[in-house]
């Protein structure tokens, strides 16, 4: 289940160009990616429409290209017992998710053959955008999953 992480005091200093960090107890050695790094992780590469509900717009479609969040924490060294990540974005704000959760396959209630993963985009409704934000399709048809989202993402806190 997506839970409202806490906030935590303000992290190092990001090098040049940094466009995301991930660190904490759940990593072996934090890490920082330019925009350039991520998009060439080419394995982990995902362009697929993203079926949303939420509240304005309530429902549609969001053409997204991302990296899949599961490949990109494979590219770096978890801990044994990694258990949740959360998603912080440049405001503060902040949402965790279990390890199961970031690497299972969501669904679109308007195509249940569809297997959506959750994403680190660089495109959302088919614009090219300079951040980050996390995407997911949906646990079960019918679910208001926009509201999981996390938009302007900078980093990722594994923890264990």
């Amino acid at each position: 289940e997506a839970e409202t992480a806490a906030p935590v005091e303000a992290a190092a200093a990001a090098p040049a160009g940094a466009a995301l960090h991930i660190y904490g107890d759940g990593v072996t050695e934090e890490r920082w990616f330019t925009m350039a790094e991520l998009q060439a992780l080419s394995g982990g590469y995902v362009e697929a429409e993203y079926y949303y509900r939420g509240k304005d717009p309530s429902r549609g479609h969001s053409l997204c290209q991302g990296l899949s969040v599961a490949y990109l924490l494979d590219q770096i060294e978890l801990k044994e017992g990694a258990a949740k990540v959360a998603f912080r974005a440049a405001d503060g704000y902040a949402m965790s998710y279990t390890m199961s959760n970031v690497r299972k396959s969501y669904v679109d209630e308007t195509d249940l053959s569809k297997q959506l993963y959750m994403i680190l985009a660089w495109m959302t409704d088919g614009e090219i955008r300079d951040d980050l934000t996390l995407v997911m399709g949906q646990n079960i048809a019918g679910e208001y999953n926009r509201t999981f989202w996390v938009k302007d993402v900078i980093a990722l806190e594994v923890s264990l």
